[in-house]
């Protein structure tokens, strides 16, 4: 720690750094938007509840939303209620 020092912090959800995904998609902006999203000045914008995994996956890992919370969170945020 350093005296007189100001830190900032980001909560980022879902939490947790994934090194095999990219924070962007290449192509046109907003090609990628998902279904009941918007363009905002070149950004997807809205609500983005899905299930990463699969809707099948997930609806049968749904019992893990709590054991497994942070992988859920992450990909099976439409059948574990987080979105």
């Amino acid at each position: 720690m350093i005296k007189n020092a100001l830190y900032l912090a980001c909560f980022y959800d879902p939490m947790g750094n994934d090194m095999s995904e990219y924070p962007y998609f290449k192509g046109d902006a907003c090609s990628k938007c998902l279904e009941g999203q918007t363009c905002d000045d070149g950004l997807c914008t809205g609500p983005a509840c899905e299930d990463k995994a699969g809707d099948a996956k997930c609806a049968g890992w749904k019992w893990s939303c709590v054991d497994n919370a942070a992988y859920m969170k992450k990909n099976c945020r439409k059948t574990c209620g987080h979105c």
